[in-house]
């Protein structure tokens, strides 16, 4: 009995030791999604690459991210050429094609409006038929929730190619409402002019909150492992502190420019 017990803890810390040494770099097909991701030069930048980065770290593997346009970045992955991609919302598709870590964002998509103008209705509630009447502009290639796309079903979502155009759409009265994740918005408008930037404010109540995680192709061979060793450094970055401090230096400063004269 006690070399079986002896016999089985060895295998278990041989499995465990085995699992560290066994992969050593993860590689990441990721998009543009500042403060997120940042595709500006040769290295990815960000809240979510700082984020990864740390957690692979602490299981003793180097993260090295790609910048694609983001369907390619899926693809990529689906398909097992590249490691992992992130950002995604969950749901059955994706479930089909691949296994999802921790969450790595919680994303919160509000609607951005004219300081001049207000929308008392909206202030608790917000459905489509409190919608119906505005003209809301989203971004080409970006969904924004059940809600939303109900409203986009009945009435059409004004699409722009980015969402600095929608921002510049809102300040020349083209458009109501412009709905994007909170945190996004506000490091957009932090790099607007200052006269323009301060026009601009969110209504308080959001559109649709939810996780998004990192997701590993299930044609990859180590898919399971690359999700194990994830999984494990993002507790050890939760629990000792590490996600919450890169997520206040990359998140905080955008929005105290709002608050800031030039």
């Amino acid at each position: 009995m006690k070399l079986t017990l002896y016999t089985a803890i060895a295998l278990l810390l041989f499995s465990s030791t085995n699992l560290h040494s066994k992969i050593r770099e993860v590689s990441a097909a990721v998009g543009e999604w500042p403060p997120y991701i940042s595709c500006q030069d040769d290295q990815p930048r960000g809240t979510l690459i700082d984020t990864v980065t740390a957690a692979y770290r602490e299981v003793g593997v180097t993260l090295l991210a790609k910048c694609f346009p983001w369907a390619r970045a899926f693809n990529l992955t689906r398909e097992g050429i590249y490691d992992v991609t992130f950002p995604w919302y969950k749901n059955d598709e994706r479930e089909q094609h691949f296994l999802f870590g921790s969450r790595v964002s919680l994303v919160n998509e509000t609607l951005f409006h004219l300081k001049r103008r207000s929308f008392p209705e909206l202030a608790e509630t917000i459905t489509v038929d409190k919608l119906k009447n505005y003209k809301i502009a989203g971004t080409i290639g970006y969904s924004y929730g059940p809600l939303m796309a109900e409203f986009d079903k009945a009435f059409g979502l004004e699409r722009a190619i980015s969402d600095t155009n929608n921002f510049k759409k809102l300040l020349r009265d083209r458009i109501d409402l412009f709905v994007m994740d909170f945190q996004v918005g506000y490091h957009l408008l932090a790099k607007l002019p200052y006269s323009q930037r301060v026009q601009i404010t969110n209504i308080q109540q959001t559109v649709y909150n939810n996780e998004q995680y990192l997701l590993v192709g299930k044609k990859n061979p180590e898919a399971a492992q690359i999700i194990t060793l994830f999984n494990r450094g993002m507790g050890i970055i939760r629990s000792n502190g590490t996600e919450e401090e890169i997520f206040e230096r990359y998140m905080l400063p955008s929005i105290r420019v709002m608050e800031t004269a030039p």
